[in-house]
């Protein structure tokens, strides 16, 4: 295949093309949006930001595929999700797709072909069966990936998305609402073939020049979707390959440093959300490549760093990856080629004048990579079974166990909700007056979680009261309304109702060696940066 190179801030770095104009962005990165002809914008599904174009993963191929028919099954994952990522051991898994839970995703039917009729179907399960165009469907647990059939009544085609092992054989591909724990989530796809296209090459390789040009690169970034729900990362991380020793004897005492930026549409610009750095002990050689973990971190006055997750914007992100110009080395992103599956990628180079490349093979003047720039973040669910919009637990003024519910005269005490995750990462802040709970997970295997709380009795005089418990799952919470006694005159102390909603102090509780505790832990804690100490 024929390699096209460009740069996005202008082509060959040279001579910028009548159509395209230089747009600065908030860090000083430069961006050519190019205005394509009413042809290409035909082909291409695309929203300029910034100046930069931005694809959504599920932006239409570039173009047909070699040695396709008249008719061509095809679609694009939905947008705001996430692929599994690079992980530093058992990198060479099944394809996973993580969206959220609960929340209606939308496949994108790219066919080619006329008159086209479509059925769309998850695995043999009746109820997954559609026939419309794109495919709308919302889930909770795991999937195989949809199978989309097309026909125009003589002509007929079937495409499901898969992956490849390390031998090079097809492997099944999945569709997951959400994590139930940290995992490695990114752009890039390990499981469609990285293993084979890590590019060795020394055009695109940090502290050389670019194809063709006389500037040096200098650093590298992804572009992300918004994401659709809370996803709360402990940790960036990036993949990388050296022809000349490892990346952690290259850094020294030097650091990497990594920057997330969000993209603001009523600003229409590109702001700064947080920076990170990484040095030589971060770096885990594994596998033939360099694994560099940027950890997200807080300063506390005593215990000094702490390892401290953060919720990411629900915008458009970019995360670049710089400082490699400090380095005598040179060191090659792992990526994936999107050209591979026909879709356009999100991953470019920067370059010492501040303007963004990469490459292709279709002479697009897009990229068509992406690189395993990505998250360690987990995609909470936590959602109340109850649908009832005044769900509560009323405690019995004498205090004891919460009632939640009745039914033919028999009273109920959970609380139970939808969750991937484990009681252990669940914490639980309730007001001093519930002393206690008690987890039930006898169908955690089934994503069910059954909590049961404990009140004291009703101070002397005091008819009533009211409370919220808040129960926080990586970043999500879910708040229930608590009432005892008489409270008809007691104002409802949430403003709104049981919903889960992203969480926006850092009110975590963590033990001195900064892992993240209940409420209940006894001994000195660390909460919004002060020391306790929990009896």
């Amino acid at each position: 295949m024929i390699r096209h190179l460009f740069s996005i801030a202008a082509l060959a770095l040279g001579t910028l093309s009548a159509n395209a104009q230089t747009v600065e962005i908030n860090n000083g990165l430069k961006a050519q949006a190019m205005q394509k002809t009413s042809a290409i914008k035909s082909v291409f599904s695309k929203a300029k930001v910034g100046g930069i174009v931005l694809r959504s993963k599920n932006a239409a191929p570039a173009q047909k595929r070699a040695g396709e028919s008249s008719v061509n099954a095809f679609y694009g994952e939905p947008k705001g999700g996430f692929w599994r990522g690079m992980e530093p051991e058992g990198w060479y898994t099944k394809p996973v797709y993580y969206t959220p839970a609960f929340i209606d995703q939308t496949w994108v039917n790219y066919s080619d072909g006329d008159n086209l009729s479509y059925t769309w179907q998850i695995d043999t399960i009746s109820k997954t069966k559609s026939t419309d165009k794109d495919y709308v469907y919302q889930i909770f647990g795991s999937y195989p990936m949809p199978t989309l059939t097309v026909t125009d009544g003589t002509n007929t085609s079937s495409y499901v998305y898969t992956g490849y092992d390390n031998n090079d054989n097809p492997t099944d591909a999945y569709w997951f609402s959400g994590t139930d724990s940290i995992s490695a989530m990114g752009n890039a796809d390990p499981a469609s073939g990285t293993y084979a296209y890590y590019h060795k090459g020394t055009g695109f390789a940090a502290n050389t020049n670019f194809y063709g040009t006389s500037h040096k690169v200098t650093g590298f970034v992804e572009f992300f979707d918004a994401p659709t729900d809370t996803v709360q990362a402990s940790s960036i991380y990036m993949a990388t390959l050296s022809t000349s020793g490892s990346l952690a004897d290259a850094l020294g005492s030097n650091k990497l440093t990594a920057n997330i930026d969000y993209y603001d549409e009523a600003a229409k610009g590109w702001f700064r959300f947080t920076s990170v750095t990484a040095g030589a002990s971060d770096v885990v050689n594994t596998g033939g490549f360099d694994y560099t973990v940027f950890t997200f971190m807080s300063s506390d006055p005593i215990l000094g760093e702490l390892p401290t997750p953060i919720v990411l914007p629900k915008r458009p992100l970019r995360v670049s990856v710089t400082g490699f110009d400090q380095l005598a080395s040179t060191f090659n992103p792992l990526m994936l080629f999107s050209s591979a599956n026909g879709f356009l990628g999100n991953g470019y180079a920067i370059l010492d004048n501040d303007s963004l490349a990469s490459f292709d093979y279709k002479n697009t003047e897009y990229s068509a990579c992406n690189l395993h720039i990505g998250f360690n973040a987990a995609m909470p669910v936590l959602k109340l079974a109850s649908t009832d919009p005044s769900f509560a637990v009323d405690f019995p003024a004498a205090g004891g166990v919460g009632v939640t519910g009745t039914e033919d005269g028999k009273s109920y005490n959970d609380i139970t909700f939808y969750t991937l995750s484990s009681a252990d990462n669940i914490t639980v802040d309730a007001p001093d007056w519930v002393n206690g709970n008690q987890w039930d997970s006898s169908y955690a295997a089934y994503g069910v979680q059954s909590l049961f709380l404990q009140a004291d009795a009703l101070p002397a005089g005091t008819a009533g009261r009211r409370g919220v418990v808040t129960l926080n799952c990586f970043g999500k919470e879910l708040k229930i309304k608590l009432t005892q006694g008489d409270v008809t005159n007691i104002p409802d102390p949430t403003a709104v109702r049981n919903i889960s909603v992203e969480k926006k102090t850092n009110d975590k509780v963590y033990n001195i060696a900064g892992q993240q505790v209940s409420k209940d832990y006894k001994g000195l804690v660390i909460k919004n940066g002060k020391k306790f100490f929990n009896k």
